[in-house]
């Protein structure tokens, strides 16, 4: 049949394994959590079920690390003198806190059919929350950084 054309849905979204999970974070926004950006090195990773980024610091530490991966997560259960998982939205859209402490932050974040982890280390110099402080503090301060990551994935 001539002149037909192929109909593409206008909510249609990436293939989560076709998003470059290094280019989700611009140099800027690891401006808050890196004394300096530029040295970090970027590390990808690739397997069947997830990709990722990791954003490591001249001493091997790393600083941000981003993963997307298929399915729902199992969140691993924290040690005992760490508080339990949280559930908080960003973005308006379902998170779980696995681990806030000093500023440290480890969300995962359901969306549609994919997850994304991110792992936020800043340098001591550069944590808006206290040292040992496990409140709620630590995740929520990073937070915008995290919905960033997100609205730059381009899923829902």
């Amino acid at each position: 049949m001539t002149g037909c054309s192929t109909v593409t849905s206008a909510s249609a979204q990436p293939n989560w394994r076709d998003i470059d999970p290094c280019a989700l974070v611009e140099n800027q926004q690891l401006d808050r959590i890196a004394d300096n950006p530029s040295l970090l090195k970027t590390q990808r990773t690739d397997d069947e079920t997830h990709t990722g980024c990791a954003y490591t610091d001249p001493y091997g530490m790393v600083r941000f690390e981003i993963g997307l991966g298929a399915g729902a997560p199992t969140p691993p259960s924290p040690p005992p003198a760490v508080a339990p998982p949280r559930a908080l939205r960003i973005n308006d859209k379902p998170a779980t806190a696995t681990f806030e402490r000093s500023g440290n932050c480890d969300v995962w974040v359901q969306l549609t059919d994919v997850v994304v982890a991110v792992t936020v280390k800043p340098t001591p110099g550069k944590s808006t929350v206290a040292l040992g402080d496990t409140s709620p503090a630590s995740c929520d301060a990073q937070a915008p950084l995290v919905g960033s990551v997100l609205e730059h994935t381009g899923l829902s």
